[in-house]
């Protein structure tokens, strides 16, 4: 989802669509917030603790220059606090993980790289800051020591505790290459990102010293792009776009179908599928692996262009087959999807709102 750029907005009219045979219902909408900055804004990500407590993110940019805002919720959908982060210079998330009772977020501040860390009371334990040449908003994850870092065709490991970098490592040769996507499974590491100039998705898998231990390119004739990817049961889901697109850094068009990949732990493709028609844009942006079903957000258009865009929230199998499908007109673009139990959670916007959704699942 780091590439979605900040022009893309996400809104409740809900249609449900039906694939031939969906063997489950489609979940129903039970609760929308409205946050109206009145100002153009990055929807960024949605996670539920252990509590239940619900954590967004986003991006605010304003006319002089752009801040983070992280929101928290309880279970019972009340605002906990609301915490701005503004230091004087254009900061830009693009990352949230929760671990614990720690909040990690990652982004940028003008030309550095910047790592935050807050604790389940909204206080920010450290931010800390680093120089990066290269393109691209960073993703991160975390586990029992480290927070890792990948930006452009770079991988940071930080200490977590003190938030001090340890190590750095060069993952491709190219310098405009650029991952988009990591994880910890384990005691490995999986990248997903971009080859520069070839609009093919490259996978790596390392372990947690940065050492390679395979690199997958997949090729296509069409333009491909990664924009998030989930670990399950040591599968990994990529969810992103495929089509006649031309993507930029104020531009985005085209025809172009959502496409959805699955690799096994040694990076053999097991299978690949594609939503949407050669008319319409159909990107995803965000997905989520819960108890063996896959959950995707995303955006919908009717012609080439991000006009009159819609939001939509499916529910796949784990063999790529899709059980429902939910376009919903007040999202333009869904951004973000986290699961806990029968609940679904969305992080959209709409012009100048950002939106939180809980759905409920039936069947």
């Amino acid at each position: 989802m780091h590439s979605v750029l900040k022009f893309l907005l996400v809104s409740i009219l809900t249609v449900a669509i039906l694939p031939a045979g969906a063997q489950h219902d489609p979940a129903v909408l039970e609760w929308s917030e409205t946050w109206d900055f009145q100002n153009e804004l990055f929807p960024s990500d949605i996670s539920i603790d252990h509590r239940n407590d619900v954590y967004s993110s986003t991006t605010i940019f304003n006319e002089e220059n752009s801040n983070i805002m992280l929101l928290k919720y309880a279970a019972n959908k009340t605002l906990l606090w609301a915490k701005e982060f503004d230091n004087g210079d254009n900061e830009i998330l693009s990352n949230m993980v929760i671990r614990g009772n720690a909040i990690y977020l990652v982004g940028k501040a003008g030309q550095l790289l910047l790592l935050l860390k807050y604790d389940n009371d909204g206080e920010l334990v450290y931010a800390k800051y680093a120089s990066v040449r290269t393109e691209g908003l960073p993703s991160l994850d975390v586990d029992a020591k480290h927070v890792y870092v990948v930006v452009g065709n770079w991988l940071i490991k930080y200490d977590k505790m003190n938030g001090e970098v340890s190590q750095t490592y060069k993952l491709t040769e190219n310098n405009k290459d650029e991952f988009t996507f990591i994880e910890v499974y384990g005691k490995n590491l999986y990248l997903v990102g971009q080859l520069a100039g070839k609009s093919e998705i490259v996978t790596q898998k390392r372990d947690l010293d940065g050492n390679l231990l395979w690199n997958v390119n997949k090729e296509s004739d069409l333009v491909e792009r990664a924009h998030d990817a989930y670990i399950y049961n040591g599968m990994l889901y990529v969810t992103g776009i495929q089509g006649d697109v031309l993507i930029g850094r104020e531009i985005m068009r085209g025809a172009a179908d959502l496409l959805l990949i699955k690799y096994d732990k040694n990076g053999n493709l097991l299978w690949e599928k594609t939503w949407g028609t050669n008319s319409t844009l159909d990107w995803g942006f965000g997905s989520k692996v819960y108890r063996s079903r896959l959950y995707v957000v995303g955006l919908t258009s009717a012609d080439y262009l991000i006009n009159g865009t819609n939001g939509f929230l499916q529910e796949y199998d784990i063999n790529g087959d899709m059980g429902w499908n939910i376009v919903t007109s007040e999202i333009n673009m869904g951004v973000a999807v986290d699961v806990k139990d029968d609940k679904i959670f969305v992080l959209g916007s709409n012009q100048n709102n950002v939106l939180i959704q809980q759905y409920g699942k039936k069947g």
